[in-house]
């Protein structure tokens, strides 16, 4: 069985419990240009896939 030390394993679950927020987060700021398409909502679309994708 692996032996993780208490220190890694509280790292661990903080990450695990802020990562998704901090993702929240970005997803609600403003696309970059790169991203935005034709109607604004497509543009929201993108962003936040883009962000779920770079948390995940």
């Amino acid at each position: 069985m692996i032996d993780i030390s208490p220190s890694v394993m509280q790292f661990l679950l903080a990450f695990i419990v802020v990562a998704p927020l901090l993702g929240a987060l970005a997803a609600l700021l403003p696309a970059p240009p790169g991203l935005k398409g034709k109607n604004p909502d497509q543009a929201v679309l993108r962003h936040g896939v883009t962000v779920t994708g770079a948390v995940l």
